[in-house]
């Protein structure tokens, strides 16, 4: 990538960035009502879109990022309940 489209990328993410992250989190707190994991997810979503080579393509950028994050939180809700599950047998293994 050559440094003038490394500029306009990195220009287009801070603009999506500093327009959408204060929504997505507060999005991300009413479904999650947790601050915490609406951070947490809110960053993770921002760093996929950072990480993708569609940023120039993006059309709706909330839809985009709610579609990011919903992604996240079921990642989020998987790894949750393979630890719980990891917990519970190691609870009823004996010592």
């Amino acid at each position: 990538m050559s440094d003038r489209a490394t500029t306009t990328a990195s220009l287009t993410f801070e603009s999506l960035y500093g327009t959408h992250h204060g929504w997505l989190k507060s999005w991300l707190t009413r479904k999650l009502q947790s601050a915490f994991d609406a951070d947490d997810i809110a960053q993770d979503t921002f760093l996929r879109v950072m990480s993708s080579e569609t940023l120039s393509t993006i059309r709706d950028p909330r839809s985009f990022l709610c579609t990011i994050a919903k992604r996240v939180m079921v990642d989020l809700f998987r790894r949750n309940a393979l630890e719980k599950a990891y917990l519970e047998m190691l609870a009823l293994m004996p010592e």
